[in-house]
């Protein structure tokens, strides 16, 4: 089960110095690799299996596929499936926040949010710098980190409730 989360935190760290060192091919590779993984761990480990997780992960995993080299249609449709999936984890919170009382009396609670805020961070800055300016490596390594924590934080997060 920790050997799935590895393969995760593997791929991250990989994924952000092959940003760092514009390693087109390695890039691509460890970031497909980030939502199976993180998958399999959410599968593997939870009691309460939710489909909306489930979606979100794999609208995740098309949105990163579609952003890996995007172009206007692959940017617009990248940013599609992660509005998609953030509706679908806003929806899977609400009923959450309704079923249980847990949002800020946990850890599992603790890492949603900050899974939550990350998003915004990530999202903030893609927007930024693929509609304003030009996409570098430094913005660009901001993203994929605030991604990757953003969804281990809410992964793990749902494990715990």
């Amino acid at each position: 089960m920790e050997f799935i989360i590895i393969i995760y935190i593997l791929a991250a760290i990989i994924n952000i110095i092959s940003i760092q060192r514009e390693k087109f091919t390695v890039r691509l590779v460890s970031k497909i690799c980030l939502m199976p993984s993180l998958s399999f761990f959410y599968i593997i480990n939870s009691d309460n299996l939710s489909f909306f997780i489930i979606m979100a992960i794999v609208l995740s995993w098309w949105g990163d596929i579609l952003l890996v080299n995007p172009g206007k249609a692959k940017l617009y449709a990248g940013i599609s499936c992660f509005l998609a999936a953030y509706i679908l984890y806003i929806l899977e919170f609400v009923y959450l926040a309704v079923e249980i009382d847990i949002l800020y009396k946990s850890i599992a609670g603790i890492l949603l949010v900050a899974g939550t805020v990350s998003f915004i961070v990530s999202d903030a800055v893609l927007a930024y710098f693929n509609l304003v300016k030009a996409m570098t490596k430094n913005p660009l390594t901001v993203v994929m980190s605030s991604y990757i924590i953003a969804q281990a934080c809410i992964i793990i997060g749902y494990i715990y409730i």
